[in-house]
């Protein structure tokens, strides 16, 4: 869900409040002209936060934290350690955060970025959306499931009409058909699928909900015969599915002949 951003921030800023945003997930929207009025606003947040190890598949971990007044992590974060720190280093990061030592994570962030670019960032959110979009549509046009709500962003909440979704998810991945997660709101319980990998094709989907449709009768059902299919990633793997002798291989995790999201 994304925040009405403006509206928030004329209600933090008279009263003194601290307005943080947590873009953990969506923040990578920013990178698409199509989608990036869904962060309408964020540029008012006193601190804005989102990993770069989801949307934009750099792996883990690479997330960031952007203060709109510097100095501010030093200040509250710093400890004092003449022993470690000797004179203010701007590019010293064990000056500014709880940790001392540290990986050099933003370095795979530039990395990424420097073999995508632009371009190819807004390319990859793009279809994220669009997979999402899609596979929304197809739920809406299945009787036997239900959209629980719209997705704003790559999230696709939906149910099997009559059936646990902790159920269903267990029985899939026991299966070996599927490994998809759940989640709950209140009392409802639905099945979570997060299309993040924008390597998937339209087809995967439909196997997904052909599946979920068709439970219990999955004896009928069976794995399409996939073929290797390498994501271009340079630094990720991303659903990459290897299909030999009826065993799907997911970076390491079998699957007998199933789908990973």
């Amino acid at each position: 869900m994304y925040d009405p951003f403006e509206a928030l921030a004329q209600v933090c800023r008279p009263q003194g409040l601290w307005l943080h945003i947590d873009g953990a997930f969506g923040g990578s929207a920013l990178l698409s002209r199509q989608y990036r009025h869904l962060l309408k606003g964020c540029e008012q947040a006193d601190s804005f936060a989102w990993n770069a190890h989801k949307m934009m598949g750099v792996p883990l971990t690479a997330s960031v934290v952007l203060f709109r007044q510097k100095g501010m992590l030093r200040k509250h974060l710093s400890e004092k350690a003449e022993y470690l720190y000797q004179g203010e280093d701007d590019y010293n990061p064990g000056e500014y955060s709880l940790q001392c030592g540290r990986r050099n994570d933003a370095l795979k962030v530039w990395a990424a970025w420097k073999y995508y670019g632009d371009e190819g960032y807004e390319a990859r959110v793009n279809r994220q959306f669009a997979l999402s979009h899609y596979a929304a549509r197809q739920v809406e046009a299945d009787p036997a499931l239900e959209l629980v709500q719209a997705p704003e962003c790559l999230n696709v909440c939906f149910a099997v009409k009559g059936h646990s979704a902790k159920e269903l998810c267990r029985e899939l991945d026991e299966a070996g058909l599927l490994k998809v997660g759940y989640g709950r709101f209140g009392k409802r319980e639905f099945i979570r699928m997060v299309c993040i990998d924008p390597d998937l094709e339209e087809s995967d989907l439909d196997h997904v909900f052909a599946w979920c449709g068709r439970w219990p009768l999955w004896p009928e059902c069976h794995p399409p015969a996939w073929t290797a299919r390498l994501a271009p990633d340079f630094f990720q793997m991303q659903a990459a599915f290897y299909y030999n002798q009826g065993a799907a291989y997911h970076v390491g995790l079998v699957l007998q002949g199933g789908l990973v999201f």
